[in-house]
């Protein structure tokens, strides 16, 4: 692994647990995945997508690690196309998102695209 959050390997098991405790939290909507090579079923990689609640960006934020004997063979590309193609398939929900008119771009509105408050 080339970059991480922490930018570390976790340093004790009990950091470890603690991790994937937090990974496996209902309420943190994550949608994780493993790499697999499909001949032989060998685990090279994983990562995952967490979402706007509780991604640290305010957005969704996918991420994956992968072995670095098989960087350069068109794994990642691979997985990263199918993981999005999943991802856009899962069921959605209209959200309203309060923001000022400031800090954004509005594209020309349609009902399916753009509710805004007008008072901004």
């Amino acid at each position: 692994m080339a970059e991480s959050t922490l930018g570390k390997p976790d340093t004790s098991f009990s950091e470890t647990v603690e991790a994937l405790a937090s990974l496996s939290d209902p309420e943190r909507e994550n949608f994780l995945f493993g790499l697999f090579v499909t001949e032989t079923g060998e685990l090279i990689g994983d990562g995952g997508i967490h979402t706007i609640r509780h991604g640290g960006m305010g957005w969704p934020e996918i991420g994956y690690k992968l072995a670095p004997a098989h960087w350069g063979k068109g794994y990642a590309t691979e997985a990263m196309r199918a993981v999005l193609q999943a991802w856009w398939e899962l069921p959605r929900e209209e959200a309203w998102v309060k923001v000022h008119s400031d800090t954004v771009e509005l594209l020309p509105k349609s009902p399916s695209q753009i509710h805004q408050d007008e008072s901004g």
